[in-house]
């Protein structure tokens, strides 16, 4: 049954999203896109954590700016999703952030609506436009 459920999704997923992702993102589950932004790492840090605010239903878990570290989760039940940024600075004004995407049950085979690719997509357009 699950193969079954599976390959339908996929070929759903394919149909739907035709020209707007590439179809290799389409099928993970954990999405990561890294950005190098022209802003001072206190900016940054700052930019990520508005950036949830694009993210239904999320609740910030973990905030550690000395860190770099910013946890959140979205969903409901099983499909729960983990938002996390890692942010880096490299110089005064240079910062690095990596945002990953990722379900919160590890064995998940199927990233349900792209919700994990739409996350990181809405995230990373958010901070290019800053």
């Amino acid at each position: 049954f699950s193969l079954i459920r599976s390959l339908f999704h996929i070929r759903r997923v394919r149909r739907i999203t035709s020209g707007k992702y590439n179809e290799k993102d389409v099928l993970n589950v954990y999405h990561i896109r890294n950005i190098e932004l022209q802003l001072p790492y206190d900016r940054t840090f700052d930019l990520c954590v508005l950036s949830l605010n694009l993210i239904e239903k999320r609740k910030i878990q973990n905030e550690d700016r000395s860190q770099g570290k910013i946890e959140a989760r979205n969903g409901m039940l099983l499909g729960r999703n983990v938002v996390s940024f890692n942010v880096n600075k490299m110089d005064d004004n240079r910062t690095q952030v990596e945002v990953l995407s990722k379900p919160v049950f590890r064995p998940t085979l199927i990233d349900f609506e792209n919700r994990n690719l739409d996350n990181v997509t809405k995230i990373i357009e958010f901070l290019k436009k800053r």
